[in-house]
């Protein structure tokens, strides 16, 4: 299993967080989830430190660069971007890969 843990902190209350298409999300649901590929999403909020962490849990590290590569993502991926930039939101994260326990 291939996990990516996305840690969003913004400057206060005022600074929405990114929030993807509704067409962005059905295509991950299709095209990922609903495929065994992305095996769990799970996000969670900390109003004391305004932070948003979202824990993408993937079949294999092939699994997540496929989705990395794939057009609509990129598109996707330079609007948080571009968003996150101008509302001064910072992103960090981080990768663990568990071995493949077959």
């Amino acid at each position: 299993m291939f996990v990516i843990t996305q840690r969003f902190q913004r400057p206060g209350p005022e600074s929405a967080f990114y929030q993807p298409s509704e067409s962005f999300r059905a295509h991950v649901k299709a095209n990922y989830a609903d495929t065994g590929q992305l095996l769990s999403t799970d996000v969670n909020f900390d109003d004391e430190t305004k932070t948003l962490v979202v824990i993408n849990q993937w079949v294999n590290r092939a699994a997540h660069r496929t989705f990395s590569q794939d057009p609509v993502v990129i598109q996707s991926r330079a609007e948080r971007t571009a968003y996150q930039d101008a509302h001064n939101i910072t992103e960090t994260r981080e990768t663990q890969e568990e071995p493949d326990p077959t």
